[in-house]
């Protein structure tokens, strides 16, 4: 694992490592047969992005954690945590091999959202998790655009209340949190 707190020179090594499989396998599944029956085509798409939008305020981790995991095997996984609230080890328990995982920790959420766009045009990127409070029409945009030219999976996350604004998004997914127990995650996606 290596943590990123600049923004300068740190895609040159990654620009040498290409996706892999990307052609023979146009979709990532995650082995888990209730989600991956979910998206259209049963399987979550290379070269787009998804939303994921939290019924609370905090936006959701699990399911973007779970697609990065499945997608960690044709690539590198970057993980923008402008917030300091990304926590490895949980993420690690869960199976996304930390081997595997860049973590962005850019000083402003301008640089940060910058610093994705260009991740996701590296096609040695599988998929790059955006954690977002506001989005515009035209960073909707070259999110959907770098995502085409790189051919990984851009996840962004989002809570609620951000969900009526401006997105361009293959897939938009509504998680909602319900009551579980002490040995199991429960929620509602629609």
């Amino acid at each position: 694992m290596k943590i990123i707190t600049q923004t300068e020179n740190f895609l040159e090594p990654l620009v040498a490592c290409k996706l892999l499989a990307a052609r023979e396998r146009p979709k990532i599944v995650t082995g888990l047969p209730a989600i991956d029956m979910l998206p259209p085509g049963q399987g979550f798409s290379l070269g787009v992005v998804h939303e994921f939008i939290s019924a609370t305020y905090n936006p959701p981790v699990l399911l973007p954690v779970i697609l990065a995991r499945a997608a960690s095997k044709l690539g590198w996984i970057v993980w923008c945590d402008f917030s300091r609230q990304f926590y490895p080890p949980a993420a690690a328990m869960l199976g996304l091999p930390l081997d595997r995982l860049l973590i962005l920790r850019a000083r402003k959420q301008k640089e940060e959202f910058w610093a994705a766009t260009e991740i996701l045009r590296c096609q040695g990127i599988a998929a790059c998790v955006l954690p977002l409070t506001q989005l515009t029409a035209l960073q909707a945009r070259r999110l959907q655009l770098a995502s085409e030219k790189g051919g990984g999976i851009g996840v962004v996350l989002r809570s609620a209340k951000a969900a009526s604004h401006p997105y361009a998004a293959a897939t938009r997914w509504l998680i909602t949190p319900l009551p579980g127990k002490k040995t199991a995650h429960r929620c509602e996606v629609n």
